[in-house]
C-alpha cells in the first residue's frame, strides 16, 4: 500500500471512530426520554395562508388563527403538528410552544427555540401530550404561542395546525 493510501485509511478510521455512537453520546447531553403508545385515529386542523406580522416580546403571545378546539373520545395522548413560514430579527431567539387547554408545560417538549432569518424559512414542529398528563375525554383546545428574547416583530405565513387524537 502506498503511504498516501495508508494515511487516508487511518484518517477515515479515525473519523469513523470519532463519529461512533459511544463517542457522540459521551459529548452530548440528551434530555430524559419518555415513551408511550396510543391510538390516534382522528385529525382536527386549521390552516391560514394570510401573512401576519406579530409583535413579539419576552412574554408568550398567541399566533393569529392558530387556535383549535377538538373532542377526545377517550383518554389517550395527542400529537400536535405546527408548520409555518417564519421570518424575524436574525439576532433573536424565538420560542414556539403549544398551549394545551390553557396550560403551559403540558406538552413534550414544552417549547422549541429557533433562530429566525430575515428571509422566511419553513419550519415544522411536533408536540405530544402524553397519557401521563391526565388527558381525559371531552373538549380540549390548543393555542400556538410565540415569544422572543428581543423586542420586534415576526412575520408568519402559511400557518398550519394539526392535532391527531382519538
Amino acid at each position: 500500500m502506498k503511504p498516501i493510501g495508508a494515511f487516508v485509511l487511518v484518517l477515515c478510521a479515525s473519523f469513523v471512530t470519532l463519529l461512533s455512537p459511544s463517542n457522540v453520546v459521551a459529548q452530548v447531553r440528551y434530555p430524559p426520554t419518555t415513551t408511550g403508545e396510543c391510538d390516534l385515529n382522528k385529525m382536527s386542523y386549521v390552516t391560514s395562508s394570510a401573512t401576519d406580522v406579530t409583535p413579539i416580546t419576552s412574554s408568550f403571545v398567541d399566533l393569529p388563527d392558530m387556535q383549535l378546539g377538538f373532542t377526545v373520545d377517550e383518554g389517550q395522548c395527542v400529537k400536535i403538528e405546527f408548520s409555518v413560514l417564519l421570518a424575524g430579527p436574525p439576532s433573536s431567539k424565538i420560542e414556539i410552544r403549544a398551549l394545551f387547554d390553557s396550560n403551559p408545560g403540558v406538552t413534550l417538549p414544552e417549547g422549541i427555540e429557533v433562530s429566525p432569518t430575515v428571509e422566511p424559512q419553513y419550519y415544522v414542529f411536533s408536540f405530544l401530550v402524553p397519557v401521563e398528563s391526565g388527558l381525559g375525554p371531552g373538549g380540549h383546545n390548543v393555542d400556538m404561542q410565540i415569544r422572543a428574547n428581543t423586542v420586534g416583530s415576526v412575520v408568519t405565513k402559511n400557518r398550519s395546525l394539526t392535532v391527531l387524537h382519538n
